[in-house]
């Protein structure tokens, strides 16, 4: 439904959305919408903050556009806080850089890639009074501030690439002195990665990425010009009882997926257990897949990447769309289901199922909630290449981890190996 009356909101305005004037020597564009209903119904399909939907989408439009490089700061001064994400990727054409401005133009097609056009520096305009961008490629080289003219006008006006280095884009967001961000360090930024991005920050899952084309093999991410450590992730959560497997369906591979057993309840984020289901390096949702556990619940933690869950995306990309296109989406759902129920089988433990419940129950909701800085743990064992075939060689069970709680957020400077640039 709000999809549908966004559509509807804007069709009138799609003629000529970017009517311009001069100013001097400055070209303004103005779009006579009045947007603030738009951006509002948008960021309520969310189940985050805005400000932490601005960071996480602009972000989205990094990986989108090939980066090997994305760099999250926060700058903040007495007056203003300014969120910036730069990136050295292939940059807009002519033709993105207007889409960009373009409220008509808020989603793609879904399975094209896991950002919406423009939907992090459209949605800021919620919490935010300017976004200042500037981009470059091959073809084009443009920049834009773009801020609240009148009481329902936005208007944004020509500027240079001044604080480009080479090809990429550069997004800052300044926000409102009323503007909740629940961000405020280097680590509260790493968390956000953390919980959005997770495989993007193990080392076998960006292999894997890279054997497929996603994105390039050295992907490092910089928070407040500080490296985040590239980890492996059973080490790094202290896995034990791990399981590495390949859903398949008909023979066919599926994905990649890891199970393992936390030394602690709650091992990604505060009421965040289960397995992670992920698509393109994004995590959308975590699931116990109808399973209850019991006490075990809250350690168990899974990260399953399956690319073709891009196809089935949510435009808030916290959730599956699967009315018309069930038998579709559970031929990648449901080996993952079955392949958990063994792995708890194998462990020797009998959750109690519910039965009965509507397919659109089943999945749990992924809820990000804040949590307080935790130990980090010490290595688990675990080590072996894994490629997308599902082979591994020298793979060990992780060792069970002792009772403190893992760190959930790290920061580290460059390390031999780590992919730093």
């Amino acid at each position: 439904m709000i999809l549908r009356d966004w559509k509807l909101a804007v069709s009138a305005y799609v003629c000529n959305p970017f009517p311009a004037r001069r100013e001097g020597t400055v070209t303004t564009h103005e779009s006579s919408v009045n947007f603030r209903n738009l951006i509002r119904d948008l960021a309520e399909m969310y189940p985050f903050e805005v400000t932490e939907v601005v960071l996480i989408e602009l972000v989205a439009n990094a990986l989108d556009a090939k980066a090997d490089r994305i760099r999250v700061s926060l700058e903040t001064n007495p007056n203003q806080l300014r969120l910036v994400v730069e990136d050295n990727g292939e940059g807009m054409t002519a033709a993105q850089f207007d889409e960009y401005h373009d409220f008509a133009a808020g989603l793609k097609t879904r399975g094209s890639g896991i950002g919406f056009a423009g939907v992090g520096a459209k949605i800021s305009f919620n919490v935010a009074d300017m976004v200042v961008t500037q981009t470059r490629g091959a073809s084009f080289s443009g920049g834009s501030k773009w801020y609240l003219h009148a009481k329902n006008h936005l208007v944004w006006e020509d500027m240079p690439t001044t604080d480009l280095r080479g090809n990429g884009t550069r997004v800052e967001v300044r926000f409102r002195p009323t503007a909740r961000v629940p961000y405020s360090s280097t680590e509260d930024i790493i968390g956000l990665l953390r919980r959005h991005y997770l495989p993007l920050l193990d080392a076998r899952f960006l292999e894997l990425y890279s054997q497929l084309g996603l994105y390039p093999a050295g992907l490092t991410f910089e928070a407040n010009g500080q490296l985040v450590r590239r980890t492996a992730l059973v080490d790094y959560m202290r896995l034990s009882d791990v399981r590495e497997f390949t859903p398949q369906h008909a023979g066919k591979r599926l994905g990649y997926g890891i199970f393992g057993v936390a030394a602690c309840d709650y091992p990604v984020s505060g009421d965040v257990c289960g397995v992670l289901l992920c698509t393109h390096g994004k995590v959308i949702k975590a699931d116990l897949f109808n399973q209850f556990p019991g006490a075990l619940g809250p350690r168990l933690l899974g990260v399953v990447e399956v690319p073709g869950f891009i196809d089935f995306l949510t435009t808030n990309k916290a959730d599956f769309v699967r009315r018309g296109k069930h038998k579709e989406f559970e031929r990648l759902y449901d080996p993952v289901r079955q392949e958990f129920k063994a792995w708890l089988r194998d462990l020797g433990v009998q959750p109690a199922e519910v039965t009965g419940i509507d397919d659109a129950t089943k999945l749990v909701p992924f809820q990000l909630i804040s949590t307080q800085p935790r130990s980090p743990g010490a290595s688990s064992g675990h080590s072996g290449k894994v490629s997308w075939t599902g082979t591994r060689k020298g793979t060990q069970e992780a060792r069970r981890g002792c009772a403190r709680a893992v760190r959930v957020l790290r920061v580290s400077q460059p390390e031999e190996g780590a992919g730093g640039q």
